[in-house]
């Protein structure tokens, strides 16, 4: 990760989604890649804009398929926005192939009804700063 990309998640962290957001569209205009869309998307997603991080996630998933983390974000997007058609068999098939711990928040949200939910599944950064 870079310098640049690792700030842009400390931003995220600290709450500061429009930092977060601007440091990722530099990195994203340099050379875009599956982790920094997804990225974007989850900054988009916490600063309240749902199209942009709708986008964002599609763009992630269009260069990288395998990025579990963004598949889950554009998912879980796509459940709490009444599009559970398209996001829930793009849960489903994660079951397979992520770990326990995933798998047992995936099969949780997929027992209840997204849009009945208190709140939105919390997106989370393709990787984080601290360990």
């Amino acid at each position: 990760m870079s310098q640049k990309h690792a700030q842009a998640i400390a931003h995220y962290e600290a709450g500061r989604f429009v930092e977060a957001i601007q440091l990722l569209e530099v990195l994203l205009i340099e050379s875009p890649t599956s982790e920094q869309w997804n990225d974007w998307a989850t900054a988009q997603l916490a600063n309240g804009d749902a199209a942009k991080a709708n986008d964002g996630f599609a763009q992630a998933l269009a260069i990288d398929p395998g990025n579990h983390a963004a598949a889950i974000n554009y998912g879980g997007l796509l459940c709490t926005t009444g599009r559970t058609r398209k996001g829930k068999p793009l849960l489903g098939g994660l079951l397979a192939v992520v770990g326990d711990a995933e798998r047992a928040q995936l099969t949780a949200f997929l027992a209840n009804d997204p849009l009945k939910r208190d709140r939105n599944p919390t997106p989370v950064p393709a990787r984080s700063t601290s360990s």
